[in-house]
């Protein structure tokens, strides 16, 4: 194989983008993420503070992203580690989805 051959099949195969703009997206995945649950926890103490109410609401939606992503980088990569990862993620999803529907419930009948 020729270098220009070489380069025009890891031009197909990631879609014509070169390796750093790919670096760049998955950075930016990440970054954004943590952003997120950083602005979460600064939104929950916040809420905690001024109704002394907790709603994990907006965690749960941190949580479902958080597996989300590494089911999608499990399924892409095929690695055990964020397979293990996405489980977990999951498990605190469900466990913090029944404490919302809980809480919601209590406070329906109150």
């Amino acid at each position: 194989m020729t270098k220009e051959e070489i380069l025009e099949k890891s031009k197909k195969e990631n879609k014509n983008k070169d390796i750093a703009t790919i670096e760049a997206e998955k950075k930016a995945g990440s970054f954004a993420l943590i952003t997120c649950s950083i602005a979460a926890a600064i939104l929950w103490f916040i809420e905690v503070f001024i109704t002394k109410e907790v709603n994990h609401s907006l965690w749960l939606v941190v949580l479902i992203a958080n597996a989300a992503m590494h089911f999608h980088l499990f399924f892409t990569m095929k690695k055990k580690r964020n397979l293990i990862l996405a489980i977990l993620w999951t498990i605190s999803s469900i466990a913090v989805l029944f404490i919302t529907i809980s809480v919601f419930m209590y406070k329906s009948i109150l």
